[in-house]
């Protein structure tokens, strides 16, 4: 929100665990798929990037064909740290291996201080 709080409590960090039968038959079941989500994006072609729209498909697209899952909620701060970007030289950016390394360390600080 405008107000820097977070306007939902959950997310998914796409940590999935399947087992090999699963997968088998979802990927049997996605040769016929046909509900995607639309994206509209830039799309880079040789002609310079053009704005387009994406047909996709998502892990948690699969769930439906599940005959049971669990949901594990856990703390964000102790299980994740995204790695979106590439480091730089002053460490500036969001999202990096470097941050996601400091996140782990910071985690493994926690645990020796309890």
């Amino acid at each position: 929100t405008e107000s820097g709080s977070r306007l939902f409590d959950a997310a998914n960090i796409a940590i999935h665990l399947c087992s090999i039968s699963f997968l088998q038959n979802v990927a049997e079941r996605m040769k016929s798929y046909t509900y995607y989500h639309i994206a509209k994006k830039p799309i880079p072609t040789i002609a310079g990037t053009v704005d387009g729209v994406k047909l996709e498909a998502f892990i948690f697209d699969l769930f439906e064909f599940a005959n049971s899952f669990r949901i594990l909620s856990v703390q964000r701060q102790d299980e994740f740290s995204a790695i979106k970007n590439a480091d730089d030289e002053a460490h500036s950016k969001s999202d990096t291996p470097y941050t996601a390394v400091n996140d782990l360390r910071a985690l493994h600080w926690r645990w020796l201080k309890e």
